[in-house]
């Protein structure tokens, strides 16, 4: 490469050079032979562009400030940056949205996956934690909005990471249903594998609500996913409650389901004083009428 061209180069690192000047230079370098070294190439206009990278000076390279070992763009750097659509404008937006220089890789990246200045901060008004550039790219491309994560953020999962936020709108979880399913009534907060557990299974929110209702021993979401799969739904459960039984554990509930006792059979048995009412004794009882 000519001196001419690495003066180039590094006029566009040290921001002396937009990338439009520098192509331009670059491609009058190719076509006239060897010009002067562009140093007036530098107008009041171009001053005020930021530089797109910080050389990697010892200070700078320890703060991991850029990925590039020489702080210099390659041609293919350039070309690449332009092909992408990274101007002068896009580079200063995003240097100052993330409040240092960005390197190549994170440039194209961001690009790429069509990632707005504005977006970033619309992702740190709705309260999300400090994010690099590799997380907000693969936010894009999966395709989660600002909104849907500030739902589940403002839906009890404060804690929640990127890749949680991710796995749950890949999952189709909705940020009103895992609102609605955090709202149920279960004892413990609930863990994202266990809201996709529940949308998997087909489990509505109002569902979810109406079992943890119900008197049943030390209900958990697997058990609700249970009940679900087995069919046995919340008002049969409250029929039940309501003819005076209560207390069961869900596998009994199924045994009960199965043996096709229901509040109508248990209302036809009259007083229940001193009736055994353990599922195997009214199981027994519904096979001898």
């Amino acid at each position: 490469m000519s001196v001419e061209k690495l003066h180039v180069l590094e006029m566009l690192s040290a921001g002396k050079l937009t990338i439009e000047e520098a192509d331009a230079l670059l491609a009058a370098l190719d076509t006239a032979g060897h010009p002067a070294p562009p140093a007036a190439a530098r107008t009041d206009d171009a001053a005020e562009w930021p530089a797109p990278f910080i050389p990697a000076t010892p200070s700078t390279a320890a703060r991991g400030a850029t990925s590039q070992q020489s702080g210099r763009l390659t041609l293919e750097q350039v070309a690449a940056l332009r092909n992408a659509g990274v101007n002068g404008e896009y580079i200063g937006e995003m240097r100052e949205a993330f409040g240092r220089a960005l390197t190549f890789d994170e440039l194209i990246a961001l690009r790429n996956a069509g990632v707005r200045p504005d977006a970033i901060e619309e992702m740190r008004d709705i309260g999300l934690p400090e994010f690099t550039v590799a997380q907000l790219v693969a936010l894009k491309n999966a395709g989660v909005k600002p909104d849907y994560a500030e739902g589940l953020l403002e839906g009890g999962l404060s804690a929640i990471t990127f890749e949680q936020i991710i796995e749950l709108h890949n999952a189709g979880v909705r940020a009103d249903t895992a609102e609605g399913y955090h709202a149920a009534g279960f004892n413990r907060e609930l863990t994202v594998a266990q809201l996709i557990d529940l949308h998997n299974a087909g489990v509505q929110p109002d569902e979810a609500e109406a079992y943890c209702e119900m008197d049943i021993k030390h209900l958990t979401v697997a058990d609700v996913i249970t009940l679900k799969n087995a069919g046995v739904r919340a008002d049969y459960i409250e029929s039940l409650q309501e003819a005076g039984l209560s207390g069961f554990t869900v596998p009994q509930l199924i045994g009960l389901r199965d043996a096709g006792i229901d509040g109508d059979f248990i209302e036809g048995l009259g007083d229940l004083e001193g009736l055994d009412l353990t599922p195997e004794s009214l199981a027994q009882l519904r096979q001898s009428r």
